[in-house]
């Protein structure tokens, strides 16, 4: 398990690195290496994991490559097998969906997946990184996060975080202000509207939020996914429930 401190970083890209995944090929449960033509899906939930939290099977049409944390709070565990789920569900679908076997011979199939966490005093997240490669190019990354109290182990919202819409708006501006001067300001404003939808994704610091945003949802694939920090100080404290932040002192 890794622990992120993100630091005052919100000019960087925050991009996936090659320690970010546990490249472990695997397949669906009941497909042998050689005899891969039935693609039902594998259950998450019934799987058996090593004791690192991996899951190994291969097939010659695509790998599954995941590692789960074991340990902790069982609502995040099940909260991050159902995400991941849905993953292992989309890819066997692709499979069946495939009309030329011999594809995959040049063109093998891929799901990978990882997870880290970041914690303040208040909350933990677990951020779930992974891609999918069914042909193209190339892959496409995923990300999801999974915020929690520790307090209770309750599961948090960002509209728990924030002070109303009127603090997502004025955080919308912010950021349309901050990548106005790197990204095609075109391509990012719709990602970056004031919509609940466009900030699922963000983990905490004791002073700090941060948002991450997938790739293409205001960039390009080619610049990685994107990053935007908020600290909470005296002149953004008015955005926030502080019972979750320290109010950063300059």
């Amino acid at each position: 398990m890794t622990t992120i401190d993100p630091g005052d970083n919100s000019h960087r890209r925050y991009a996936l690195t090659p320690g970010a995944f546990v490249l472990l090929l695997v397949c669906i449960a009941g497909c042998s290496p050689t005899d891969s033509n039935t693609s039902d899906s594998l259950d998450l939930g019934t799987a058996e994991f090593d004791e690192n939290g991996v899951l190994r099977i291969e097939t010659d049409r695509y790998s599954i490559n995941l590692r789960i944390p074991q340990h902790g709070n069982s609502a995040a565990l099940s909260d991050i097998r159902s995400f991941l789920q849905v993953q292992v569900d989309q890819l066997s679908e692709s499979v069946r969906n495939e009309p030329e076997p011999g594809y995959f011979e040049t063109h093998q199939y891929e799901l990978a997946g990882d997870w880290e966490t970041a914690e303040s005093d208040y909350l933990y997240t677990f951020i779930v990184r992974g891609h999918w490669y069914t042909g193209g190019a190339h892959a496409m990354p995923f990300v999801k996060t999974l915020t929690y109290s520790k307090a209770d182990d309750r599961r948090i919202g960002l509209e728990e975080l924030l002070n109303g819409e009127d603090s997502l708006t004025e955080i919308s501006a912010m950021a349309r202000e901050h990548f106005s001067a790197t990204l095609p300001l075109q391509m990012a404003e719709a990602g970056l509207e004031p919509d609940w939808s466009n900030w699922r994704t963000w983990f905490v610091s004791n002073n700090r939020i941060t948002f991450l945003f997938p790739v293409y949802q205001i960039a390009a694939y080619s610049e990685g996914e994107q990053m935007f920090n908020v600290s909470v100080n005296p002149g953004t404290r008015h955005l926030f429930n502080l019972d979750y932040f320290d109010v950063y002192e300059p």
